[in-house]
Formats: C-alpha cells, sequence, structure tokens
C-alpha cells in the first residue's frame, strides 16, 4: 500500500479562504476604481519572463537577483534533448570506423537540429550557446579529420579526447530559455510598452497591475515567498513633477478610500544618470573608510550596489549610517529643480508629507 502523505501549502505561501478572500476582492476593486479615476489602465503580465529581463532591470548584483528570484531552465524541443543524450553517452569503441562513423553521424544531426532550433526562436542564442556551438563545430571537423585518418595508437587517443570534450560542450548548452518568476512588475511592464509599440502612442501610457510575485524570501511574519502587489507604472516622454505628484495623490486617495487614516507621506530624490553614479561613488569611498565596523551583507554591497547600505536594518549600522553622505547634497542642479517643483506641486494638492 502506498504510504499516506497529507499535502500542505508550500512554506512561504499561502490560501486566502473566505471570508478573507472577499476583502481581498473588495480591496483589489477600490484599486481599480481610484486608479481608473486618474485614466489609469489595467495591464496583464505574464508570471515568468526571459531572466535576462529581471538580470538587466534590477541588477545582476542585488539581492533581489543573488538571493530571492526563482529561476529555472525551460524545457527543451523534446527531439533536441534525445540527439542531444545520444551525443552526450554514445560509446566509441577504439578501432571500430563504424562506431566512429555513427557517432559522427548523430553529432552531425545534432548540430543541424540546434541550428533550426537558433533560427526558430526556440534555443536561446546567448553569449555561452554560441561559445559551446563553435567548440562543437570545431570538434565535429576534428573528428571528421581523425576517421579519415589512418588507425594508429596516436589517433585513437585523440579520437576519444576529442570525443570527450564534444561530449561536455554538448552537455553545457541551455537548450531552453532560462525563465525567471517575477519578483516584481516594473520590469515586465517596460518589457510589454516597448515589445508592443505603446511609446508611438501619443501621450503617457498610464499603467496598473495587481497580482502575484515571487522571491525566495526566509518565510517570516509579513513576508511570503508568493507575495501580492498592487502597482502603477507612468510610461512615456513627459518626465514632469506633476505626474510623480499625481501619483502620489492617487495613492493617497486610495489610502483613504480603504480607510487607512494612520499614514505618513515621506518624499526624497536620488537623482538621476547624471548626478546619481557621482553619489555613489562617493558613498563607496565612505563606506570603505568604515567596512571593518560593517556586517558581511554591507561589506559585500560596498561594491556591488552601495546604495543598498541605506537600506541596513542592522541596529549597529545605524549610527555609521546616519554619518554618511546624504544625496539630497549631492544633486545636479536639474534634480534639485524638479524635487523643489515636485514639492510644490504637492502644496498645490493639499498634500502635507
Amino acid at each position: 500500500m502506498p504510504e499516506k502523505k497529507q499535502f500542505r501549502a508550500i512554506k512561504g505561501t499561502r490560501d486566502i479562504l473566505p471570508p478573507d478572500s472577499s476583502l481581498w476582492n473588495w480591496f483589489e476593486q477600490n484599486a481599480r476604481e481610484v486608479f481608473e479615476s486618474y485614466n489609469f489602465r489595467d495591464i496583464r503580465l505574464p508570471l515568468f519572463e526571459q531572466a535576462e529581463l529581471f538580470f538587466r532591470s534590477i541588477g545582476e548584483e542585488t539581492d533581489v537577483v543573488n538571493k530571492e528570484m526563482y529561476y529555472f531552465q525551460d524545457k527543451a524541443i523534446p527531439e533536441l534533448e534525445v540527439l542531444r543524450d545520444q551525443v552526450r553517452h554514445m560509446i566509441i569503441l577504439p578501432g571500430v570506423p563504424q562506431a566512429l562513423e555513427l557517432y559522427l553521424e548523430t553529432a552531425r544531426k545534432f548540430r543541424t537540429s540546434l541550428e533550426a532550433g537558433f533560427g526558430a526562436g526556440e534555443v536561446p542564442r546567448h553569449d555561452l550557446n554560441l561559445v559551446v556551438t563553435g567548440n562543437l563545430d570545431n570538434e565535429i571537423k576534428a573528428l571528421e579529420g581523425l576517421h579519415a585518418a589512418e588507425s594508429s595508437p596516436e589517433n585513437t587517443e585523440m579520437i576519444l579526447l576529442v570525443s570527450s570534450s564534444l561530449k561536455r560542450h554538448a552537455g553545457a548548452l541551455h537548450l531552453g530559455e532560462p525563465l525567471g518568476l517575477r519578483p516584481e512588475a516594473t520590469a515586465s511592464v517596460c518589457r510589454a510598452y516597448i515589445e508592443h509599440g505603446m511609446h508611438t502612442l501619443p501621450g503617457n501610457a498610464k499603467l496598473y497591475y495587481i497580482g502575484p510575485m515571487f522571491r525566495r524570501e526566509r518565510p517570516q511574519k509579513g513576508r511570503y515567498r508568493q507575495f501580492y502587489q498592487i502597482g502603477a507604472e507612468v510610461l512615456g516622454q513627459s518626465d514632469a513633477p506633476a505626474i510623480d505628484a499625481e501619483v502620489l495623490e492617487m495613492l493617497l486617495v486610495f489610502f483613504h478610500r480603504v480607510g487607512l487614516t494612520r499614514t505618513t507621506l515621506y518624499v526624497n530624490s536620488i537623482g538621476d544618470k547624471e548626478c546619481r553614479p557621482k553619489y555613489v561613488e562617493l558613498l563607496r569611498e565612505e563606506l570603505r573608510k568604515v567596512k571593518d565596523q560593517l556586517g558581511t551583507d554591507s561589506q559585500r554591497r560596498i561594491e556591488t550596489n552601495p546604495l543598498r547600505v541605506l537600506d541596513s536594518k542592522l541596529p549597529q549600522e545605524q549610527a555609521i549610517i546616519e554619518k554618511l553622505p546624504r544625496i539630497s547634497d549631492h544633486q545636479c542642479d536639474a534634480c534639485r529643480e524638479h524635487f523643489a517643483k515636485l514639492k510644490e506641486e504637492l502644496k498645490l494638492r493639499n498634500i502635507p508629507y
């Protein structure tokens, strides 16, 4: 008899049951009504994307990508996987030309199918695969030359050596696309905005989304591996401060609508591509001076992403962080002007901050 097993929700996930599900629906419906009253429109996005999209948008050195993102290899074309297995596991008997001939035939067939997969977009054409494919071509050509040469102990040794290398390279190929469960939605919104030519439409695209995100968090109170976000994005040519102010106003209207009263709005500016890199380098230099006083994570972030050190929640690091240079003191004139106009826009809307 099979052993009895009780299945439970995976650690870090949860079931949302009635009557809580009704509360969730009410909350989401309020978000839709408020956002659409500001002319934002619903966008529905895939739960997973090419992993590289998140690497590029969030940053390969961030904790989200390094520690938390769920990513996996997509399934390969079955026929190609079978051919790869044959190339990797076929035995070549020394002194038996027919065995090498059969192996070469299989390797060529695999290489032809691989090229077809590249052409159809079913096999990812990234740098690793292109390098490995070049190695496969060289090894197949070398085996063809060895097959045509006269048999000798040296020839046999080279055949075994080259075929072993070919098998190893065949195993290194990524036949399926590296995919990632979305840890946030901004990257997906930007991808959809570009892919569908929304940048050619007049004005800004005002989009909102509601749905689950995924991060390999350590489960604790208030943190889940499948969690839910409501978000809004404005994409387009304009970067007017009034756009930021409208989004903040919309958020506070939503909070009021659902009964959140004890809220405080804090505003800040992290600069732009002109002044932020200079500040980041200054911050890195200052952090290096106190490196020995910081924890392991903060020490690593000094080189990879110094801004993340400012997010540290370790009590022993707070006094150090308090003395670090503030970005507000190192903004360029354009960013200072933009931030001043944002605060002016908030005052015009009677929004305390």
